[in-house]
């Protein structure tokens, strides 16, 4: 279902859609997309750009001068690229996978949230980038990522941003609703994997709670962000996160084989009022954003 409703979404928000599919599918080395909501034009070589430009449209773009600009930059054989005040590395010049999912997409914004003085609790915070986009918005930052890999270049880039340094902690663990270990196997944790990357394919990591983070770290509850590949489920379904103003998750409904709708009850009997997100790639019911607020 969810690539059918991927490719209806080229229709859409395309006036040369049949060409942009041809391009994912390979037959095309390069492709001049053609928004119908924009007159600016962008001529991509890397399917993984237009990937970025149909999840931006998905969401909502409120910025889309900005956005060609990043494309642009990934695209090139630049090391380390820039958005705004931002700096990271390149993501088509590392060996891991393709990752700054959320970065520059129009994600964050398009919730109408202030991060200005804010506190966020970012649960599987990958390389950073959502995480320093919450520093430069003026949020103090508490980003927690178990693939190993993924954290130590959220350690670089955070490295890249002398300014942003003393918002951000980024931890190496997992969050679930009970503590212990896990064992972590990599290829699963990293989309694009190669032998360049010598890190051992299974190690375990500590789990920890929010509750844990909110004493050890003393944390205001404030904002949760999720993106965990399905401990969304075990998080909201376990834990009391009545004290927090503003959570922000993707379900992964299909991955866990659970109904999101039990976790928007459950925010819901907290006092929370809820908003649902899609996204171009799938059906809502198998994966989608969804913002808790209050």
């Amino acid at each position: 279902m969810g690539e059918i409703y991927s490719f209806f979404d080229y229709f859409k928000f395309l006036d040369n859609p049949v060409e942009c599919l041809l391009f994912k599918a390979g037959f095309k080395k390069e492709i001049t997309v053609k928004s119908k909501d924009f007159a600016q034009l962008i001529t991509i070589k890397n399917p993984s750009s237009l990937n970025r430009l149909m999840n931006a449209f998905a969401c909502g773009v409120n910025d889309y001068d900005g956005l060609i600009n990043f494309i642009y930059e990934i695209e090139s054989a630049k090391e380390i690229i820039n958005w705004e005040d931002i700096k990271i590395y390149n993501q088509f010049n590392l060996p891991i996978g393709s990752f700054y999912e959320r970065f520059h997409e129009g994600y964050w914004d398009s919730f109408g949230i202030d991060f200005n003085g804010r506190v966020v609790i970012d649960v599987g915070s990958n390389a950073g980038d959502s995480s320093l986009f919450f520093a430069s918005n003026g949020a103090e930052v508490f980003a927690f990522e178990p693939v190993i890999e993924l954290h130590e270049l959220a350690l670089k880039n955070a490295s890249l941003n002398d300014n942003l340094k003393d918002k951000v902690h980024f931890f190496n663990c997992a969050v679930s609703n009970k503590r212990g270990k896990i064992n972590i196997d990599l290829m699963d944790s990293i989309s694009v994997y190669t032998s360049s990357v010598n890190q051992k394919h299974f190690y375990d990591v500590d789990v920890i709670t929010i509750a844990d983070i909110l004493r050890k770290y003393n944390v205001k509850p404030d904002i949760l962000k999720m993106d965990c590949e399905g401990c969304e489920f075990g998080i909201i379904e376990g834990s009391d996160l009545s004290m927090f103003n503003d959570i922000i998750f993707e379900h992964h409904s299909k991955m866990v084989k659970k109904e999101y709708n039990s976790l928007v009850k459950k925010l819901e009997n907290e006092g929370f009022k809820i908003k649902k997100y899609g996204s171009f790639s799938f059906d809502f019911d198998d994966m989608g954003f969804i913002h808790a607020y209050k």
